[in-house]
């Protein structure tokens, strides 16, 4: 399926998406080593350049221009960082809370794959649409573990990003892993305004069973979306305005 591919030096071709991970190969400078058949980065791939374009928070950065961008992001919507999920076990590198709540796991060159698998099964517990966006030499691997339902996006060393496969539907939500979203307070008002009794004495985890048990998981979703906007809202996470460091390219998507 032909694809249209911009790198973040304003290079546009058109290709086929197989050829995608050779492209940001050629693109990166990467030549191929013919004895072992792989393939090797060339010295100025690690200037302190580089290693800027793919600090971890500049490409925050560019998610949330490109979500404001393609998504939408309206005064009451809400980026959120570092968002602890499922008992806490994880950590979702950036969500956006609009109409649904979108996860993003972030891996840069410096990082690697190995505990991907693992947080994308509690990614899926949690978000509307999952998606992983990695530095250009992950993207062959990153094809290989992820399901079709996740999102796949791409960066490179000059400030470049590309949407490589856009993220489905997520039908694998657990409303128990939802509901852990909600602090105390919250769950408490919660059974209140629907009825239910409140027993300050009882332990957290009772009290979510009974939201699980008594109330509908749109109901609960609905809460949690709303309860994240309440709480994060104001933390710098309302705008995605001046986001990018200087000399990084805005975004792009196919």
């Amino acid at each position: 399926m032909p694809v249209r591919w911009i790198d973040g030096r304003g290079l546009g071709l058109v290709v086929k998406e197989a050829q995608v991970v050779l492209i940001w190969r050629l693109m990166l400078g990467l030549r191929p080593n013919v004895k072992t058949r792989s393939f090797c980065a060339p010295a100025f791939l690690r200037t302190t350049i580089a290693r800027d374009m793919n600090a971890p928070q500049v490409i925050k950065n560019q998610l949330k221009e490109w979500l404001t961008a393609h998504r939408g992001h309206g005064q009451s919507d809400v980026f959120i960082e570092e968002l602890c999920i499922v008992d806490k076990s994880n950590r979702a590198d950036l969500v956006h809370a609009n109409g649904a709540l979108l996860g993003f796991e972030i891996k840069s060159a410096n990082d690697t794959l190995t505990r991907w698998e693992s947080q994308c099964a509690a990614y899926a517990q949690i978000f509307d649409e999952v998606w992983l966006c990695c530095h250009a030499r992950h993207v062959q691997r990153a094809y290989e573990l992820s399901a079709q339902y996740v999102g796949l996006m791409a960066v490179d060393d000059h400030g470049g990003l590309i949407v490589l496969r856009a993220a489905k539907q997520n039908k694998r939500i657990d409303v128990h892993a939802i509901a852990g979203l909600l602090w105390r307070s919250e769950i408490d008002e919660l059974l209140n305004r629907h009825g239910l009794p409140v027993n300050r004495r009882e332990k957290i985890g009772d009290a979510r069973e009974r939201c699980c048990a008594n109330l509908s998981a749109t109901d609960i979703k609905a809460e949690v979306l709303l309860r994240l906007k309440q709480r994060y809202r104001g933390y710098g996470s309302s705008s995605a305005e001046s986001l990018t460091a200087p000399g990084v390219n805005p975004p792009l998507s196919i």
